[in-house]
């Protein structure tokens, strides 16, 4: 029995589109296969580089953060230092002079000393240190690596601490006797956390 030509070229036909079709599929699956492998290493190399940059970033930026921090430290200690002594010197000595005016009222006598650390400037320092140390401390916590972790965490102990400090002895609140607990145990807290962190190194 003689196949017709027809049936044949049909059916030749069918089984040559298939292999087309077969081979089209199989090139476009090596080609997706390459391209997630390509773009599995160009990740993994990105992320190489984002790390190495972290690290750069970060062992830079520590070394000013402790520079600017010590800074804050010592501007906020002679801040709080002068409310602490006009505050004292008010209520056990019954009087304090700043700027050549006796004061007797230490709710009075504050305020004067705040508003000449407002005028000589010393308020205004104090806030450009906060900002620096504000914004270096988010520089390192953006950029913690695994490596860095363990570093990351004594500086974020260190830095609450120190805020702490910060912002008791730019605004004293309380009664005296409150306030110079809290001070000075603020005070004695955030050196603790400093050398924590390897002052000095």
């Amino acid at each position: 029995m003689t196949i017709p030509k027809k049936v044949v070229y049909i059916v030749g036909s069918l089984i040559l589109v298939l292999i087309i079709a077969g081979a089209s599929f199989f090139i476009y699956n090596q080609v997706q296969i390459k391209k997630e492998h390509d773009a599995k290493i160009a990740a993994a190399k990105k992320e190489k580089e984002d790390k190495q940059k972290k690290k750069i970033i970060f062992k830079d930026t520590i070394k000013s953060f402790k520079d600017d921090s010590t800074s804050l430290a010592s501007d906020a200690e002679t801040i709080g230092n002068k409310y602490y002594n006009v505050w004292s010197d008010t209520i056990y000595n019954e009087s304090v002079k700043i700027d050549g005016k006796t004061y007797t009222d230490f709710n009075k006598a504050l305020q004067a000393q705040n508003t000449k650390n407002i005028f000589d400037g010393t308020e205004s320092n104090l806030e450009t240190s906060i900002d620096t140390v504000k914004d270096e401390y988010n520089d390192l916590k953006n950029n913690v690596t695994s490596e860095t972790e363990s570093e990351f965490n004594e500086v974020d102990s260190y830095y609450k601490s120190l805020m702490k400090f910060v912002n008791l002895a730019k605004e004293p609140s309380g009664n005296f006797n409150t306030f110079s607990d809290n001070y000075n145990d603020a005070k004695t807290n955030y050196i603790e956390q400093m050398n924590n962190l390897g002052y000095g190194e």
